[in-house]
Parts: C-alpha cells; sequence; structure tokens
C-alpha cells in the first residue's frame, strides 16, 4: 500500500501459481515476463518470439502457456 501511495504500479500476482497451471514451477521465470509484459508496454508477441527461440522444443509449449497465463492475468 505504500507503494501505490508513492504512485508506484503494484501488480500482486502470485507467478508460481501460475506457473503451476502452466504445469511446473520451473516456469515460473516466463510466467513473470508474461505478467510484466503488459506492465512494461512491451508487444507480447515479441516476448512470445524470444521465449521460442531461448527455449529448448521439449519445454517450448509449457513455457509458451506460462507466458501466456501471466499475459492474460494482467490484461
Amino acid at each position: 500500500d505504500k507503494m501505490r501511495a508513492a504512485g508506484a504500479k503494484v501488480i500482486a500476482a502470485d507467478a508460481l501459481a501460475i506457473a503451476r497451471e502452466a504445469g511446473s514451477e520451473k516456469a515460473v521465470n516466463v510466467a513473470l515476463i508474461g505478467l510484466m509484459s503488459h506492465a512494461l508496454g512491451f508487444d507480447t508477441e515479441t516476448l512470445r518470439e524470444a521465449v521460442r527461440m531461448s527455449v529448448p522444443e521439449k519445454f517450448l509449449e509449457l513455457n509458451l502457456k506460462a507466458f501466456d497465463l501471466g499475459a492474460a492475468h494482467i490484461a
């Protein structure tokens, strides 16, 4: 509340729960990227492409789901 009172934009979200919903707690970092994408004004498709380029194929679907769930949480 103090941060909001000071004018900061505060996003309260359980990124670990979002990652679990996507299928693995290990995807928490990508869930956080999804959460922050809208708040920071980044183009979500550009970030999704970065995830595609960075994540091994066998984990790609899981991580894209984590990203999408995180992004949807804020949108």
